[in-house]
């Protein structure tokens, strides 16, 4: 079941990140170049699992986008900071598998995501799904139209009035149309009240973890259903003459 697939990718995203005393699962594989990403075969299924921002070149990648959208000539304009680095990583990951694969990744991670499946689409290897928490935009409508068909589950915390702020990002503005590939999936987790990360406490993968072991499959199926509607309008909406 896609729940089961979601409870597993968002367990994998906490543990990539190696906190102190936290760590439980073992990687089949784990490459820590300069796109940080792991490999774990589960119940017949492959996650590559992206880590999130821990670096200051990850920062610095997250933040190398407004004004600045990469050209692909497959995948249209995308995130530049996301793009660093994915070309060699599929390269590497496509030599360890090339089915039932499931992306998943928090923050950073998530962009990379978005990329590495479309790089997929154009090998001709489909997704089982890809699966995103704290979700930043990575691609301009192209990118999305191309990953229409993947199940695809883009997480935002929020209680309604505050939000997780990178899932707003890069903000979206004429010539800079920046889009997430599906509708975002709302959950709440709420941070304690004097969080250090402040305007951004809503991004912790901890609460996404908290947030995503608590989702019910009929919440999750209902998701599923409005969101194959709103992609179907939006990306086969018929021009006019």
């Amino acid at each position: 079941m896609i729940l089961d697939t979601i409870k597993n990718s968002v367990i994998l995203c906490e543990d990539i990140y190696a906190y102190p005393g936290a760590s439980i699962i073992t990687w089949d594989y784990l490459s820590q170049g300069k796109v940080y990403w792991g490999l774990k075969r589960a119940n017949n299924e492959n996650y590559i699992c992206f880590r999130g921002s821990t670096t200051l070149q990850d920062w610095l990648r997250d933040f190398n986008a407004v004004a600045n959208p990469f050209i692909h000539d497959k995948l249209g304009p995308i995130h530049p900071g996301f793009w660093d680095g994915m070309s060699q990583a599929w390269t590497e990951i496509k030599s360890k598998v090339t089915s039932n694969i499931v992306f998943t990744g928090h923050s950073l991670g998530s962009g990379e995501v978005d990329v590495a499946s479309g790089l997929a689409i154009l090998d001709n290897i489909n997704p089982i799904a890809k699966i995103g928490f704290g979700s930043p935009k990575a691609g301009f409508k192209q990118l999305g139209q191309m990953l229409k068909n993947i199940p695809d589950f883009c997480f935002r915390n929020t209680n309604g009035i505050l939000w997780d702020l990178i899932t707003s990002m890069p903000f979206t503005f004429y010539p800079e149309e920046y889009q997430h590939t599906a509708p975002l999936f709302n959950v709440c987790a709420a941070p304690p009240a004097y969080d250090e990360w402040g305007v951004f406490s809503w991004h912790h993968i901890q609460l996404y973890k908290q947030a995503i072991l608590n989702l019910t499959e009929a919440r999750m199926n209902a998701h599923s259903n409005i969101t194959i509607k709103m992609k179907d309008a939006y990306y086969n909406a018929s021009k006019p003459e």
